[in-house]
Formats: C-alpha cells, structure tokens, sequence
C-alpha cells in the first residue's frame, strides 16, 4: 500500500507541477526542486483530500515538502 500510495501521490505531484514524473523523487523538495507554487499547493491538498477522504489542517501544511512527507501524512490522517 505504501509503494502504491507514493506513485499515486507522485503522479499527482507531477500532473500538478507539470514536471515529468522521473523528477519527482521520494525525497525531492516540492517547492525547492520542482518550483510549486502556492496556487500549486493548494490544488494538491485538494486533490489528496478528495482521492483520500482526509481533511488536511493547516497546521499540517509545513509536511507539505516531498512525496515520504505526503504519503506519512495521508497515512496517520486516514488512520484517525
């Protein structure tokens, strides 16, 4: 689940970011490496909310850093 969490949130990152996905690394910054911007962060948090049935505070926003960083965070908020 893990594994397949990660290339859905991967696909998403690149379908949003308009980068290729070979760029879009497990660890590869959001906004340092691939240049997201802010109207960009807010698509993808509405786009995990819906495909994963979460509510993402803001106060979770600082996690909003790289593909480990987004599926940890979908993981613990779809456990609650």
């Amino acid at each position: 689940m893990e594994n397949n969490l990660k290339d859905q949130i991967r696909t998403m990152i690149a379908q949003i970011g308009e980068v290729d996905m070979s760029e879009v690394g497990d660890e590869t910054h959001l906004v340092l490496d691939l240049r997201l911007d802010s109207l960009q962060a807010l698509e993808l948090l509405a786009e995990l909310e819906n495909k994963y049935s979460v509510k993402i505070a803001q106060e979770y926003l600082p996690r909003f850093t790289s593909v480990n960083n987004l599926a940890s965070l979908v993981t613990e908020l779809r456990a609650q």
